[in-house]
Protein backbone atom coordinates (compact mmCIF):
# COMPACT_ATOMS: atom_id res chain seq x y z
CA UNK A 1 0.00 0.00 0.00
CA UNK A 2 3.20 2.58 1.37
CA UNK A 3 4.07 2.43 -2.84
CA UNK A 4 0.72 2.60 -4.26
CA UNK A 5 0.39 5.75 -2.02
CA UNK A 6 3.72 7.15 -3.11
CA UNK A 7 2.98 6.85 -6.39
CA UNK A 8 -0.68 8.01 -6.48
CA UNK A 9 1.60 11.21 -4.49
CA UNK A 10 3.35 11.65 -7.48
CA UNK A 11 0.45 11.77 -10.29
CA UNK A 12 -1.27 13.68 -7.93
CA UNK A 13 1.38 16.34 -7.64
CA UNK A 14 1.07 16.10 -11.28
CA UNK A 15 -2.30 16.92 -11.89
CA UNK A 16 -2.38 19.98 -9.54
CA UNK A 17 -0.22 21.83 -12.11
CA UNK A 18 -3.04 21.92 -14.42
CA UNK A 19 -4.02 26.65 -14.68
CA UNK A 20 -5.20 28.68 -17.66
CA UNK A 21 -1.74 28.98 -18.59
CA UNK A 22 0.49 26.37 -17.45
CA UNK A 23 3.77 26.81 -19.63
CA UNK A 24 6.47 27.45 -17.00
CA UNK A 25 7.67 25.50 -13.60
CA UNK A 26 5.31 24.62 -11.13
CA UNK A 27 5.09 23.28 -7.43
CA UNK A 28 2.96 21.27 -5.46
CA UNK A 29 2.77 19.38 -2.26
CA UNK A 30 0.28 16.73 -0.98
CA UNK A 31 -0.02 14.84 2.33
CA UNK A 32 0.02 11.29 2.08
CA UNK A 33 0.70 8.74 4.69
CA UNK A 34 4.37 8.67 4.89
CA UNK A 35 4.20 12.53 5.25
CA UNK A 36 4.37 15.62 2.74
CA UNK A 37 5.56 14.97 -0.50
CA UNK A 38 7.52 18.13 -2.59
CA UNK A 39 7.01 17.69 -6.63
CA UNK A 40 8.43 20.24 -9.30
CA UNK A 41 7.42 20.00 -12.88
CA UNK A 42 7.98 21.71 -16.35
CA UNK A 43 4.99 22.09 -18.25
CA UNK A 44 4.25 23.48 -21.22
CA UNK A 45 0.19 24.08 -23.06
CA UNK A 46 -0.57 24.14 -26.54
CA UNK A 47 -4.38 25.53 -26.82
CA UNK A 48 -6.17 23.44 -23.58
CA UNK A 49 -3.83 20.51 -24.09
CA UNK A 50 -1.12 20.34 -21.81
CA UNK A 51 2.41 18.17 -21.74
CA UNK A 52 4.95 17.78 -19.20
CA UNK A 53 6.58 15.40 -16.61
CA UNK A 54 6.68 15.83 -13.20
CA UNK A 55 9.58 14.91 -10.67
CA UNK A 56 9.32 13.82 -7.20
CA UNK A 57 11.59 12.63 -4.51
CA UNK A 58 9.48 10.52 -2.25
CA UNK A 59 11.14 8.62 0.40
CA UNK A 60 14.31 8.79 -1.36
CA UNK A 61 12.79 7.09 -4.70
CA UNK A 62 12.43 9.34 -7.84
CA UNK A 63 9.51 8.62 -9.88
CA UNK A 64 7.98 10.85 -12.54
CA UNK A 65 4.52 10.63 -14.04
CA UNK A 66 3.28 11.71 -17.62
CA UNK A 67 -0.30 13.35 -18.22
CA UNK A 68 -2.04 11.94 -20.72
CA UNK A 69 -5.95 13.14 -21.70
CA UNK A 70 -6.35 16.21 -20.28
CA UNK A 71 -9.05 18.90 -20.74
CA UNK A 72 -9.54 22.42 -20.01
CA UNK A 73 -13.14 23.73 -20.04
CA UNK A 74 -13.51 27.11 -19.40
CA UNK A 75 -12.34 27.32 -15.47
CA UNK A 76 -12.32 23.80 -14.80
CA UNK A 77 -9.26 21.33 -15.21
CA UNK A 78 -9.90 17.25 -15.42
CA UNK A 79 -8.31 14.27 -16.58
CA UNK A 80 -8.34 10.22 -16.01
CA UNK A 81 -5.07 8.39 -14.91
CA UNK A 82 -5.71 4.51 -14.69
CA UNK A 83 -2.68 2.98 -12.74
CA UNK A 84 -1.83 -0.57 -12.77
CA UNK A 85 -0.80 -1.58 -9.28
CA UNK A 86 -0.46 -5.12 -8.40
CA UNK A 87 -2.31 -6.28 -11.05
CA UNK A 88 -5.23 -4.28 -10.69
CA UNK A 89 -6.74 -1.55 -12.90
CA UNK A 90 -7.38 1.69 -10.69
CA UNK A 91 -9.05 4.81 -11.80
CA UNK A 92 -7.77 8.03 -10.84
CA UNK A 93 -10.10 11.03 -11.58
CA UNK A 94 -9.05 14.63 -11.39
CA UNK A 95 -11.09 17.54 -11.33
CA UNK A 96 -9.76 21.35 -10.67
CA UNK A 97 -10.89 24.71 -10.69
CA UNK A 98 -8.24 27.49 -11.92
CA UNK A 99 -8.15 29.97 -10.39
CA UNK A 100 -5.34 32.92 -11.04
CA UNK A 101 -1.75 30.75 -10.24
CA UNK A 102 -3.44 28.19 -8.84
CA UNK A 103 -5.63 25.26 -9.02
CA UNK A 104 -7.85 23.61 -6.39
CA UNK A 105 -8.01 19.72 -7.06
CA UNK A 106 -10.36 16.92 -6.27
CA UNK A 107 -8.85 13.47 -6.89
CA UNK A 108 -10.61 10.37 -6.73
CA UNK A 109 -9.04 7.21 -6.76
CA UNK A 110 -11.76 4.71 -7.39
CA UNK A 111 -13.92 3.94 -4.22
CA UNK A 112 -10.81 4.43 -2.01
CA UNK A 113 -9.88 7.83 -1.62
CA UNK A 114 -11.59 11.63 -2.33
CA UNK A 115 -8.57 14.03 -1.38
CA UNK A 116 -8.39 18.48 -1.81
CA UNK A 117 -5.24 19.37 -2.79
CA UNK A 118 -3.72 23.01 -4.21
CA UNK A 119 -1.27 23.44 -6.97
CA UNK A 120 0.94 26.52 -7.20
CA UNK A 121 2.96 28.17 -10.13
CA UNK A 122 6.53 28.86 -9.29
CA UNK A 123 7.56 32.55 -9.61
CA UNK A 124 9.91 32.70 -12.99
CA UNK A 125 13.27 32.67 -12.50
CA UNK A 126 13.98 35.53 -15.74
CA UNK A 127 14.27 39.03 -15.56
CA UNK A 128 11.36 40.23 -14.18
CA UNK A 129 7.82 41.78 -16.19
CA UNK A 130 8.26 45.19 -17.24
CA UNK A 131 4.83 45.53 -18.44
CA UNK A 132 3.51 47.01 -15.65
CA UNK A 133 5.85 50.15 -15.72
CA UNK A 134 6.32 50.90 -18.97
CA UNK A 135 5.97 53.99 -20.97
CA UNK A 136 3.31 54.00 -22.68
CA UNK A 137 3.35 54.08 -26.96
CA UNK A 138 -0.19 56.25 -27.31
CA UNK A 139 1.61 58.95 -24.45
CA UNK A 140 5.03 58.92 -26.39
CA UNK A 141 3.20 59.55 -29.54
CA UNK A 142 0.11 61.89 -28.39
CA UNK A 143 1.96 64.99 -30.27
CA UNK A 144 2.39 63.28 -33.37
CA UNK A 145 0.13 60.41 -34.01
CA UNK A 146 -2.67 57.27 -33.29
CA UNK A 147 -1.09 54.53 -32.16
CA UNK A 148 -3.10 51.66 -32.65
CA UNK A 149 -3.57 47.72 -33.22
CA UNK A 150 -5.73 45.36 -34.64
CA UNK A 151 -7.32 42.70 -31.95
CA UNK A 152 -8.97 40.09 -32.59
CA UNK A 153 -12.58 38.39 -31.84
CA UNK A 154 -11.01 36.98 -28.39
CA UNK A 155 -10.19 40.19 -27.02
CA UNK A 156 -13.75 42.08 -28.06
CA UNK A 157 -15.45 39.16 -26.60
CA UNK A 158 -12.93 38.89 -23.49
CA UNK A 159 -13.43 34.96 -24.13
CA UNK A 160 -11.14 32.10 -24.47
CA UNK A 161 -12.67 31.33 -28.36
CA UNK A 162 -11.31 29.77 -31.18
CA UNK A 163 -11.01 32.92 -33.44
CA UNK A 164 -8.87 34.30 -36.25
CA UNK A 165 -4.95 33.55 -35.81
CA UNK A 166 -5.63 32.53 -32.35
CA UNK A 167 -5.90 29.45 -29.32
CA UNK A 168 -5.25 31.70 -26.04
CA UNK A 169 -6.13 30.43 -22.66
CA UNK A 170 -8.58 33.16 -20.43
CA UNK A 171 -5.91 34.34 -18.87
CA UNK A 172 -3.87 35.15 -21.92
CA UNK A 173 -6.64 37.10 -23.48
CA UNK A 174 -7.18 39.36 -20.49
CA UNK A 175 -2.98 40.12 -20.63
CA UNK A 176 -3.76 40.51 -23.48
CA UNK A 177 -6.99 43.11 -23.27
CA UNK A 178 -4.76 44.41 -20.65
CA UNK A 179 -2.28 45.87 -22.90
CA UNK A 180 -4.29 46.94 -25.55
CA UNK A 181 -5.53 49.23 -22.97
CA UNK A 182 -2.58 50.68 -21.81
CA UNK A 183 -0.58 51.20 -24.51
CA UNK A 184 -2.75 51.95 -27.74
CA UNK A 185 -5.33 54.90 -28.49
CA UNK A 186 -6.77 53.27 -31.94
CA UNK A 187 -7.95 49.82 -33.04
CA UNK A 188 -8.88 47.94 -36.02
CA UNK A 189 -10.74 44.48 -35.85
CA UNK A 190 -8.20 41.74 -37.70
CA UNK A 191 -11.19 39.94 -39.02
CA UNK A 192 -14.76 40.55 -37.71
CA UNK A 193 -16.04 43.40 -40.32
CA UNK A 194 -15.03 41.55 -43.54
CA UNK A 195 -17.34 40.38 -45.53
CA UNK A 196 -17.33 37.12 -45.27
CA UNK A 197 -17.45 37.17 -41.17
CA UNK A 198 -20.24 39.82 -40.61
CA UNK A 199 -22.57 39.28 -44.00
CA UNK A 200 -21.66 35.57 -44.51
CA UNK A 201 -25.21 34.78 -45.89
CA UNK A 202 -27.20 36.52 -48.50
CA UNK A 203 -29.83 39.19 -48.09
CA UNK A 204 -31.19 41.40 -45.19
CA UNK A 205 -31.17 38.52 -42.59
CA UNK A 206 -27.87 37.20 -43.61
CA UNK A 207 -25.39 39.13 -41.66
CA UNK A 208 -23.97 38.45 -38.06
CA UNK A 209 -23.16 41.66 -36.29
CA UNK A 210 -22.76 40.34 -32.48
CA UNK A 211 -18.66 39.82 -32.84
CA UNK A 212 -18.67 43.26 -34.47
CA UNK A 213 -20.36 45.14 -32.10
CA UNK A 214 -18.48 43.77 -29.60
CA UNK A 215 -15.45 45.04 -31.37
CA UNK A 216 -16.92 48.64 -31.55
CA UNK A 217 -18.09 48.30 -27.97
CA UNK A 218 -14.21 47.35 -26.76
CA UNK A 219 -13.97 50.81 -28.59
CA UNK A 220 -16.35 52.79 -27.21
CA UNK A 221 -15.84 51.74 -23.73
CA UNK A 222 -12.02 52.48 -23.84
CA UNK A 223 -12.54 55.95 -25.67
CA UNK A 224 -10.42 54.52 -28.36
CA UNK A 225 -10.62 55.94 -32.39
CA UNK A 226 -11.93 52.79 -33.94
CA UNK A 227 -11.17 51.91 -37.46
CA UNK A 228 -13.48 49.38 -40.21
CA UNK A 229 -11.74 46.83 -41.94
CA UNK A 230 -12.67 46.32 -44.53
CA UNK A 231 -15.89 46.93 -46.98
CA UNK A 232 -14.52 45.74 -50.69
CA UNK A 233 -11.75 42.85 -50.98
CA UNK A 234 -10.98 40.42 -53.69
CA UNK A 235 -10.66 37.75 -50.43
CA UNK A 236 -13.00 36.65 -47.72
CA UNK A 237 -15.82 37.79 -49.64
CA UNK A 238 -18.82 34.83 -50.04
CA UNK A 239 -19.51 33.43 -53.26
CA UNK A 240 -22.87 34.33 -53.16
CA UNK A 241 -21.89 37.62 -53.53
CA UNK A 242 -20.96 37.27 -57.05
CA UNK A 243 -23.17 34.53 -58.49
CA UNK A 244 -26.02 34.94 -60.40
CA UNK A 245 -27.28 33.68 -63.83
CA UNK A 246 -24.52 34.64 -66.29
CA UNK A 247 -22.54 31.94 -67.81
CA UNK A 248 -18.79 32.67 -66.79
CA UNK A 249 -16.48 33.30 -69.57
CA UNK A 250 -14.73 30.35 -70.78
CA UNK A 251 -11.02 30.32 -69.03
CA UNK A 252 -8.08 30.48 -72.12
CA UNK A 253 -6.53 27.17 -72.97
CA UNK A 254 -3.10 26.58 -71.19
CA UNK A 255 -0.61 27.07 -73.87
CA UNK A 256 1.09 24.01 -75.71
CA UNK A 257 2.97 21.68 -73.13
CA UNK A 258 1.88 23.71 -69.46
CA UNK A 259 -1.15 23.04 -67.25
CA UNK A 260 -3.10 25.12 -64.59
CA UNK A 261 -1.39 25.46 -61.50
CA UNK A 262 -2.16 22.66 -58.95
CA UNK A 263 -4.86 23.93 -57.03
CA UNK A 264 -6.22 27.10 -58.76
CA UNK A 265 -8.80 27.48 -61.42
CA UNK A 266 -8.08 28.73 -65.18
CA UNK A 267 -9.26 31.87 -64.10
CA UNK A 268 -7.48 32.18 -60.59
CA UNK A 269 -10.48 32.96 -58.39
CA UNK A 270 -12.39 30.91 -55.91
CA UNK A 271 -16.01 31.23 -57.50
CA UNK A 272 -16.42 30.15 -61.50
CA UNK A 273 -20.24 29.57 -61.10
CA UNK A 274 -22.84 31.70 -62.81
CA UNK A 275 -22.15 35.12 -62.23
CA UNK A 276 -24.47 38.07 -60.81
CA UNK A 277 -24.70 41.21 -63.65
CA UNK A 278 -23.18 44.79 -63.03
CA UNK A 279 -26.67 46.19 -61.93
CA UNK A 280 -27.17 43.08 -59.47
CA UNK A 281 -23.05 43.12 -58.19
CA UNK A 282 -23.58 46.96 -57.44
CA UNK A 283 -26.52 46.45 -55.38
CA UNK A 284 -25.23 43.88 -53.34
CA UNK A 285 -22.30 46.35 -53.12
CA UNK A 286 -24.64 49.04 -52.05
CA UNK A 287 -26.98 47.64 -49.87
CA UNK A 288 -23.65 45.35 -47.67
CA UNK A 289 -21.84 49.15 -47.31
CA UNK A 290 -24.74 51.28 -46.83
CA UNK A 291 -26.00 48.40 -43.79
CA UNK A 292 -22.63 47.96 -42.20
CA UNK A 293 -21.30 51.53 -42.13
CA UNK A 294 -24.79 53.28 -41.25
CA UNK A 295 -25.19 51.17 -38.52
CA UNK A 296 -21.58 52.21 -37.07
CA UNK A 297 -22.50 55.88 -38.39
CA UNK A 298 -20.68 58.48 -35.96
CA UNK A 299 -18.71 55.07 -34.08
CA UNK A 300 -16.46 53.92 -36.39
CA UNK A 301 -14.90 57.03 -37.69
CA UNK A 302 -12.41 55.41 -40.25
CA UNK A 303 -12.90 52.53 -43.62
CA UNK A 304 -10.76 51.21 -45.55
CA UNK A 305 -13.41 50.96 -48.46
CA UNK A 306 -11.51 49.27 -50.65
CA UNK A 307 -8.50 47.20 -50.31
CA UNK A 308 -5.67 45.47 -52.30
CA UNK A 309 -7.08 46.62 -55.52
CA UNK A 310 -3.91 47.05 -56.99
CA UNK A 311 -2.19 44.66 -59.53
CA UNK A 312 1.27 42.85 -57.89
CA UNK A 313 3.32 42.59 -61.22
CA UNK A 314 3.12 44.20 -64.92
CA UNK A 315 1.40 47.22 -66.51
CA UNK A 316 -2.07 46.79 -65.79
CA UNK A 317 -3.09 49.01 -62.19
CA UNK A 318 -5.99 46.90 -60.83
CA UNK A 319 -6.00 43.96 -59.77
CA UNK A 320 -7.90 41.12 -62.02
CA UNK A 321 -10.66 40.14 -59.62
CA UNK A 322 -14.46 39.27 -59.94
CA UNK A 323 -15.10 42.86 -58.88
CA UNK A 324 -13.16 44.11 -61.75
CA UNK A 325 -14.82 41.63 -64.15
CA UNK A 326 -18.30 42.18 -63.29
CA UNK A 327 -18.70 45.89 -62.82
CA UNK A 328 -15.52 47.57 -64.34
CA UNK A 329 -12.70 49.62 -63.16
CA UNK A 330 -15.54 51.90 -61.45
CA UNK A 331 -16.28 49.23 -58.64
CA UNK A 332 -13.81 51.43 -56.61
CA UNK A 333 -15.62 54.85 -57.28
CA UNK A 334 -19.25 53.45 -56.60
CA UNK A 335 -17.99 51.85 -52.96
CA UNK A 336 -16.51 55.45 -52.24
CA UNK A 337 -19.72 56.88 -53.09
CA UNK A 338 -21.78 54.42 -51.37
CA UNK A 339 -19.76 54.84 -47.91
CA UNK A 340 -20.08 58.67 -48.49
CA UNK A 341 -23.42 58.21 -48.74
CA UNK A 342 -24.14 55.97 -45.74
CA UNK A 343 -21.54 58.28 -43.44
CA UNK A 344 -20.41 61.44 -44.61
CA UNK A 345 -18.38 62.77 -41.69
CA UNK A 346 -15.85 58.91 -42.13
CA UNK A 347 -12.68 59.18 -43.33
CA UNK A 348 -12.81 56.69 -46.08
CA UNK A 349 -9.49 54.77 -46.81
CA UNK A 350 -7.28 53.16 -49.83
CA UNK A 351 -5.90 50.34 -48.41
CA UNK A 352 -3.02 48.55 -49.97
CA UNK A 353 0.44 46.16 -49.80
CA UNK A 354 3.57 46.61 -51.15
CA UNK A 355 3.62 50.30 -51.67
CA UNK A 356 7.27 50.51 -50.72
CA UNK A 357 7.95 48.84 -54.49
CA UNK A 358 8.42 51.85 -56.40
CA UNK A 359 6.44 50.12 -59.18
CA UNK A 360 3.34 49.31 -57.04
CA UNK A 361 3.34 52.92 -55.23
CA UNK A 362 3.75 54.63 -58.81
CA UNK A 363 0.12 52.84 -59.71
CA UNK A 364 -1.30 53.85 -56.30
CA UNK A 365 -0.59 56.87 -56.86
CA UNK A 366 -2.11 57.22 -60.60
CA UNK A 367 -4.83 55.81 -59.37
CA UNK A 368 -5.77 57.72 -56.25
CA UNK A 369 -4.91 60.66 -58.46
CA UNK A 370 -7.41 59.30 -61.31
CA UNK A 371 -10.03 59.05 -58.27
CA UNK A 372 -9.23 62.75 -57.14
CA UNK A 373 -9.93 64.45 -60.48
CA UNK A 374 -13.51 62.48 -60.51
CA UNK A 375 -14.31 63.77 -57.57
CA UNK A 376 -14.15 60.31 -55.70
CA UNK A 377 -14.50 61.12 -51.52
CA UNK A 378 -11.04 59.24 -50.97
CA UNK A 379 -9.72 61.03 -47.67
CA UNK A 380 -6.89 58.85 -46.24
CA UNK A 381 -3.86 56.22 -48.11
CA UNK A 382 -3.85 53.40 -46.03
CA UNK A 383 -0.23 51.58 -46.47
CA UNK A 384 -0.36 48.50 -44.84
CA UNK A 385 3.60 48.49 -44.17
CA UNK A 386 3.42 44.78 -44.20
CA UNK A 387 7.73 44.64 -44.13
CA UNK A 388 10.45 42.67 -42.92
CA UNK A 389 14.29 43.75 -41.46
CA UNK A 390 16.17 43.77 -44.86
CA UNK A 391 14.05 46.34 -46.39
CA UNK A 392 12.88 49.05 -46.81
CA UNK A 393 15.45 50.88 -45.08
CA UNK A 394 15.30 54.40 -43.46
CA UNK A 395 15.82 56.03 -47.18
CA UNK A 396 13.32 53.49 -48.77
CA UNK A 397 10.77 54.10 -46.51
CA UNK A 398 11.45 57.55 -47.00
CA UNK A 399 11.16 58.11 -50.48
CA UNK A 400 7.54 55.65 -50.10
CA UNK A 401 6.14 58.55 -47.96
CA UNK A 402 7.82 61.31 -49.32
CA UNK A 403 5.86 59.73 -52.76
CA UNK A 404 2.32 59.54 -51.31
CA UNK A 405 2.43 62.58 -49.51
CA UNK A 406 2.42 64.36 -53.03
CA UNK A 407 -1.19 63.06 -53.14
CA UNK A 408 -2.26 65.60 -50.33
CA UNK A 409 -4.06 63.56 -48.19
CA UNK A 410 -2.81 61.63 -44.64
CA UNK A 411 -1.52 58.72 -44.79
CA UNK A 412 -2.32 55.88 -42.09
CA UNK A 413 0.19 52.87 -41.61
CA UNK A 414 -2.34 50.72 -41.27
CA UNK A 415 -0.94 46.89 -40.69
CA UNK A 416 2.24 47.31 -39.25
CA UNK A 417 4.56 44.12 -38.49
CA UNK A 418 8.05 43.25 -39.37
CA UNK A 419 8.92 40.00 -40.46
CA UNK A 420 12.46 38.36 -38.49
CA UNK A 421 11.70 34.72 -40.51
CA UNK A 422 14.58 33.72 -43.01
CA UNK A 423 12.21 33.07 -45.72
CA UNK A 424 10.32 36.40 -45.70
CA UNK A 425 13.36 38.85 -46.32
CA UNK A 426 12.72 39.39 -50.13
CA UNK A 427 8.88 40.15 -49.00
CA UNK A 428 6.92 42.99 -48.39
CA UNK A 429 3.07 41.40 -49.68
CA UNK A 430 0.16 40.40 -47.19
CA UNK A 431 -1.22 37.66 -49.73
CA UNK A 432 -2.86 35.68 -47.22
CA UNK A 433 -2.55 32.45 -49.22
CA UNK A 434 1.86 32.83 -49.23
CA UNK A 435 1.74 33.55 -45.76
CA UNK A 436 2.75 30.12 -44.56
CA UNK A 437 5.94 30.18 -46.76
CA UNK A 438 7.07 34.19 -45.99
CA UNK A 439 7.29 32.71 -42.42
CA UNK A 440 10.07 29.40 -42.27
CA UNK A 441 13.03 28.65 -42.21
CA UNK A 442 13.40 29.69 -38.38
CA UNK A 443 14.45 33.30 -37.12
CA UNK A 444 17.35 35.01 -38.86
CA UNK A 445 20.90 35.48 -36.40
CA UNK A 446 20.43 38.82 -33.79
CA UNK A 447 17.18 38.62 -34.46
CA UNK A 448 15.54 41.00 -31.91
CA UNK A 449 18.20 43.12 -32.57
CA UNK A 450 17.75 43.66 -36.24
CA UNK A 451 14.10 43.96 -35.34
CA UNK A 452 14.96 46.66 -32.97
CA UNK A 453 17.19 48.51 -35.68
CA UNK A 454 14.36 48.10 -38.56
CA UNK A 455 11.38 49.25 -36.05
CA UNK A 456 13.74 52.27 -35.22
CA UNK A 457 14.36 52.80 -39.14
CA UNK A 458 10.46 53.45 -40.03
CA UNK A 459 9.69 55.35 -36.86
CA UNK A 460 12.20 57.79 -37.63
CA UNK A 461 10.46 57.82 -41.21
CA UNK A 462 7.18 58.20 -39.56
CA UNK A 463 8.29 60.84 -37.65
CA UNK A 464 9.71 62.87 -39.94
CA UNK A 465 6.82 62.94 -41.78
CA UNK A 466 4.17 63.22 -39.21
CA UNK A 467 3.00 66.18 -40.64
CA UNK A 468 1.47 63.71 -43.46
CA UNK A 469 1.24 60.78 -41.20
CA UNK A 470 -1.60 60.30 -39.05
CA UNK A 471 -2.32 56.89 -37.74
CA UNK A 472 0.04 54.06 -37.51
CA UNK A 473 -1.62 50.41 -36.41
CA UNK A 474 0.48 47.35 -35.12
CA UNK A 475 -1.41 44.42 -37.01
CA UNK A 476 -1.98 42.76 -33.50
CA UNK A 477 -0.87 42.68 -29.59
CA UNK A 478 1.67 40.75 -29.66
CA UNK A 479 3.72 38.26 -31.56
CA UNK A 480 1.62 34.91 -30.41
CA UNK A 481 -1.87 36.52 -31.96
CA UNK A 482 -0.02 37.62 -35.23
CA UNK A 483 -1.15 36.18 -38.26
CA UNK A 484 2.75 36.13 -39.05
CA UNK A 485 3.39 34.37 -35.60
CA UNK A 486 6.26 32.67 -36.96
CA UNK A 487 8.04 35.47 -38.01
CA UNK A 488 7.74 36.85 -34.30
CA UNK A 489 6.97 40.28 -35.83
CA UNK A 490 5.71 42.80 -33.24
CA UNK A 491 7.05 44.97 -30.64
CA UNK A 492 5.54 42.41 -27.88
CA UNK A 493 6.36 38.79 -27.29
CA UNK A 494 3.78 35.49 -26.93
CA UNK A 495 3.54 36.39 -23.04
CA UNK A 496 3.12 40.62 -23.48
CA UNK A 497 6.44 41.09 -23.00
CA UNK A 498 8.35 44.02 -24.63
CA UNK A 499 11.17 43.07 -26.79
CA UNK A 500 13.87 45.56 -27.57
CA UNK A 501 12.07 47.02 -30.52
CA UNK A 502 9.72 48.69 -28.27
CA UNK A 503 12.18 50.54 -26.47
CA UNK A 504 13.90 50.85 -29.98
CA UNK A 505 10.28 52.52 -30.74
CA UNK A 506 9.77 54.53 -27.60
CA UNK A 507 13.64 55.94 -28.07
CA UNK A 508 12.85 57.43 -31.00
CA UNK A 509 10.14 59.80 -30.04
CA UNK A 510 12.87 60.92 -27.52
CA UNK A 511 14.93 61.84 -30.07
CA UNK A 512 12.82 63.76 -31.66
CA UNK A 513 11.75 65.68 -28.45
CA UNK A 514 15.19 66.16 -27.93
CA UNK A 515 16.05 67.93 -31.15
CA UNK A 516 13.30 70.32 -30.97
Amino acid sequence: MKNLILFLGVVTAFSSAWAADLTGTWKAEFDTQIGVQKYTYTLKQDGKIVTGKASADIAGEKREVELKEGKIANDTVSFVEMLSFQGNEIKITYTGKIAENEIKFTREVGEFAKEELVAKREASTSAPARTADLPTLKDTYKDHFKIGVAINRTMALNAAVRADNVNRTREQVEKDIALAKSQFNQIAPENDLKWQLVHPREGADGYDFAPADAYVKFGEDNKMLIIGHTLVWHSQTPNWVFAGTIPAPEAPAPAAGTAPAAGKSGRGFGYNGPRASREELLQRMRDHIHTVVGRYKGKVKVWDVVNEAIADNGTEILRNTLWLQIIGPDFIAKAFEYAHEADPDAILRYNDYGLENPAKRQKCIALIKSLLEQHVPVTAIGSQTHVNVASPDFAGEDLTLTELATLGLPIHITELDVNVARAGQTNTGADVASNAATTQGGLIDEANQRLATQYANLFRAFLKHRDSVKVITFWGVNDGVSWRAAGRPLLFDANDEPKPAFDAVIAEAKKTVAAK
